[in-house]
């Protein structure tokens, strides 16, 4: 008896699909000369109890294994059949770790049988010349024996019959068929299959092949997958005569509707023989149509393996493949089947364009069935993505024919598959013209669900267009309350960008009392933050002289005009000119108008705007630094006349506490992060900062949770500024690191951790929070996702900052448990940790052999699964 003896990991991985720490125990072995057999081995790849038994220290630390202690540790690692597990020594001094049936397999080999493929036939023609063949056989004996082969009811007369076969002329071709029809026959007894088996090999067939075939039909499940297991390991090896009689026992096997984990097996080793079975053009019809029945069986266990087979075969014969699929397409009423080969079709169609519409036709028809599943919907949306532009012209089409929810879903379904495509400036427009004529008659229900698409936010719609869509969503906004609509609505303006201020300005002017035109403001407000001096001087000037002259309307209870003033005026080239005045108005109105928490926020804007003076911003520091000062039941309120004289009326506490002391912390914020901010008042800034969050995290200032979260925010961003020196960065830092006990102090140390600072005082902030983070990861609830996501997050930031030399041992060191850490989140589910852990697969500052195995584990977790494959 003798194992496997290769010692290179990578054939070892490749070969029997084991695992990177496994492989490495194999070679470990082969230098105490042990070995295992590859039956062994190819079972520990399916089997975690197995593998754990395999990597138990106990096979390492003694030279000589005893079999009872070996069976002992892998019944305590949960392996069902730890006493089939035997210690073999071959004649050369080798231990080998076997199964029963290895032992049993080798055993039953000695003798005459022992016979290689050219032995067998050279003893056979030693016996029986062709010549006399020919005189003892007649074409009518040879008739009589193939059926009693197929059809006798007695054991013995078809034992008799196969043995006779076997010297039948060489030239009759039924030969191998006859051995595998009484081999498959689930009928028979295993003497029939045994007796099958031997035919085959006398007739050339490779005797490591006669086991597993035989297997295949014992009956038992585990039994017949690894026998499937050994075939897929020894089929690359074989001619291609024997690996038409593999693939042919094979396609019984799938006739006979085993379970769906043997089938599945089974598919994957035909599919790698594609070229060897497309020659015969039947067989590879018949073989697609069983991968089909299987598919509607069982969908989720065997769709990878399907897809993976018509893809092999569709490779070797298209012409073959591909009008299959339309005809199966034409008659499958499964919608599992269905959807399945749309999606292949759509991959692969390279028809001219009217047939691609006609697929988008079947998805479409299937993504409308009531009866279908979310799943089903879900793989069917993928296909039309992958069909593109056809599915959008049947969508079109669609859209005039139905009405009610039927025509809302297909505005949602279009929406989705315009996102996903990679579309034309003409398709674009087609659909966006089309959208805005339904947003005229159609019924609520398909209008609501059309204001709350993404189309109209496409970046390849021309100005013109967009002008032309502001105004009809404008002219919907005040029809529907729902906060959600409103939202989509605002964004659709806000990616129109400035060619959609005209239309604002013209529902603000006959609007600007309403509650709903607070956000029409605000979204006139960040057009101008991301256009700043791309924005044409007329519509700036245009905006700012609207937004001015509501200062003196004294029937606005709303102050968002405000903030939107503050953008326009310190982000825009025609602002620069009224930021003066725009101070002083706002200033003038501070804590004597209803609108004074918006007065703060705009402020604050104007504080870290690039239009702003370096006097202005001292000054709205200074008035900040008071502002955080205060006390509520004292400091803010609003002048009235009362009977007695003139009083005060204040807001609730909680309204400074929630609203007043965030918009302060985001004016600092504003402030330190300012490209124009001089070096002095930006270390005040810093300063104030951490004065405030030793108040807040010593609890000497108790302030609502949404201030303290504001606060730490603004640590975060203003530390990782590009404008900040890097000892304050690491104060920022250190401050943060005296309180993890919550998540967004974690989450922000990482973002700081993360930035590109070389500073020795970084390097040091790294290694403790590091050190402390790993800290909090063994101590987390496991029922704590958020958190746990947060920690491995921060983690995986840290050691894949290029910052640091690859020659530091602590860095390194600190990279390797974070990576484990890593690993560890992955094996519990946290699939948070893909986007850490892709990061440090490209991180140069880890090791080739670090970064193939995250490679390798991201594969194995991640790359299995492509959306709508």
């Amino acid at each position: 008896m003798k194992g496997i003896r290769i010692s290179n990991k990578n054939e070892l991985m490749d070969r029997f699909a084991l695992g990177l720490r496994l492989s490495m125990r194999v070679k470990a072995l082969l230098t105490k000369n042990i070995d295992i057999t590859e039956t062994v081995l190819s079972a520990a790849a399916e089997e975690k109890a197995l593998e754990k038994t395999l990597l138990d220290a106990y096979l390492l630390s003694t030279p000589d294994l005893e079999e009872e202690k070996i069976q002992s540790i892998a019944k305590h690692h949960g392996y069902n059949e730890y006493d089939l597990l035997q210690i073999s020594e071959s004649p050369d001094g080798w231990l080998t770790l076997a199964f029963q049936d290895d032992i049993m397999a080798e055993d039953g080999t000695e003798g005459n049988e022992n016979i290689s493929e050219n032995e067998a036939l050279t003893y056979l023609n030693n016996q029986i010349t062709r010549p006399e063949t020919e005189e003892v056989f007649s074409a009518k004996d040879i008739a009589a024996l193939k059926m009693e082969v197929i059809a006798s009811q007695d054991p013995q007369k078809r034992i008799e019959a196969i043995r006779k076969l076997i010297y039948a002329p060489s030239h009759d071709s039924d030969k191998p068929a006859i051995f595998i029809n009484a081999l498959t026959d689930r009928s028979a007894g295993k003497d029939i299959r045994r007796e099958a088996v031997e035919a085959l090999e006398k007739i050339g067939l490779e005797e490591k092949l006669c086991t597993p075939l035989q297997n295949l039909f014992a009956g038992d499940e585990k039994t017949a997958i690894d026998a499937v297991q050994r075939i897929a390991n020894l089929v690359e090896s074989l001619d291609e005569a024997q690996k038409s009689v593999v693939l042919a026992v094979l396609l019984k096997l799938l006739e006979q509707n085993p379970p769906t984990a043997l089938a599945a097996k089974s598919m994957d080793i035909i599919s790698s023989q594609a070229g060897v079975m497309s020659e015969n053009k039947k067989k590879l019809i018949h073989f697609l149509r069983l991968s089909l029945s299987q598919l509607e069986h069982s969908f989720r266990k065997t769709h990878k393996t399907v897809s993976r087979a018509f893809s092999n075969f569709h490779d070797a014969d298209p012409e073959t493949v591909m009008p299959f699929l339309w005809n199966e397409l034409e008659q499958s009423s499964a919608p599992d089947v269905k959807g399945f080969l749309i999606r292949q079709i759509s991959v692969r169609c390279e028809r001219p364009q009217e047939k691609l519409l006609e697929l988008a036709g079947y998805a479409l028809r299937g993504f409308q069935q009531a009866s279908i599943k979310e799943d089903q919907r879900s793989y069917l949306k993928s296909c039309l993505i992958t069909i593109g532009k056809p599915s959008i012209q049947a969508i079109n089409a669609k859209l005039a024919e139905t009405s009610g929810s039927k025509r809302s879903e297909l505005v949602g379904l279009l929406d989705f598959v315009c996102k996903e495509c990679d579309l034309t400036e003409e398709t674009i427009i087609t659909v966006v013209k089309t959208l805005l004529n339904l947003l005229k008659v159609a019924e609520r229900s398909t209008r609501r669900r059309i204001l709350e698409t993404s189309v109209f936010a496409h970046p390849l719609i021309p100005d013109a267009l967009r002008q032309e869509i502001a105004t009809e969503l404008l002219s919907h906004f005040s029809e529907f309350k729902l906060a959600n609509t409103q939202d989509d609505i605002c964004h659709s303006l806000q990616k129109l960008g400035p060619a959609a201020i005209p239309a604002i300005l013209d529902y603000l002017k006959h609007n600007s009392r309403e509650r709903e035109a607070d956000a029409v403001f605000t979204t006139l407000g960040r057009i101008a933050e991301e256009a700043g001096e791309e924005l044409t001087p007329e519509n700036a000037r245009n905006a700012i002289g609207f937004c001015m002259g509501l200062f003196v309307r004294k029937d606005l209870k709303q102050g968002s005009f405000c903030i939107a003033m503050a953008w326009l005026c310190g982000y825009t080239p025609p602002g620069r000119g009224f930021v003066d005045k725009v101070i002083s108005e706002l200033e003038k109105r501070l804590w004597k108008s209803p609108f004074t928490f918006e007065i703060i926020e705009a402020l604050g804007i104007l504080a870290g705007s690039p239009n702003i003076t370096t006097e202005h911003q001292v000054d709205i520091f200074d008035k900040f630094s008071y502002i955080i000062t205060l006390k509520t039941d004292a400091s803010l309120g609003v002048e009235k006349e009362g009977e007695n004289g003139p009083v005060f009326e204040f807001g609730k506490g909680i309204d400074f506490e929630t609203t007043v002391i965030p918009t302060v912390i985001k004016g600092f914020h504003r402030i330190g992060v300012g490209e124009n901010t001089p070096w002095e008042l930006r270390t005040k800034v810093v300063k104030r900062l951490l004065v405030l969050w030793e108040g807040v995290s010593h609890m000497r200032i108790v302030w609502s949770p949404s201030a303290v979260e504001t606060l730490v925010n603004a640590i975060g961003d203003v530390a990782s500024s590009p404008y900040i020196e890097s000892d304050m960065r690491a104060r920022l830092g250190g401050a943060l690191l005296k309180c993890l006990n919550k998540t967004n102090v974690i989450r922000n140390l990482g973002i700081i951790c993360s930035v590109h600072d070389k500073n020795d005082k970084m390097r040091s902030l790294s290694l403790d929070a590091t050190e402390l983070l790993l800290q909090e990861w063994e101590n987390a609830y496991e029922e704590d996702m958020e958190r746990r996501s947060a920690i491995l997050r921060s983690l995986g930031a840290i050691a894949a900052n290029n910052a640091f030399s690859r020659n530091d041992k602590e860095v390194n060191f600190m990279r390797e448990k974070i990576v484990k850490s890593l690993f560890q989140g992955l094996r519990t589910g946290i699939l948070h940790v893909q986007e850490p852990l892709q990061t440090l697969s490209e991180c140069e500052g880890l090791s080739k052999k670090q970064r193939a195995e995250i490679k390798t584990r991201l594969e194995q977790a991640f790359g299995l699964v492509h959306v709508g494959s």
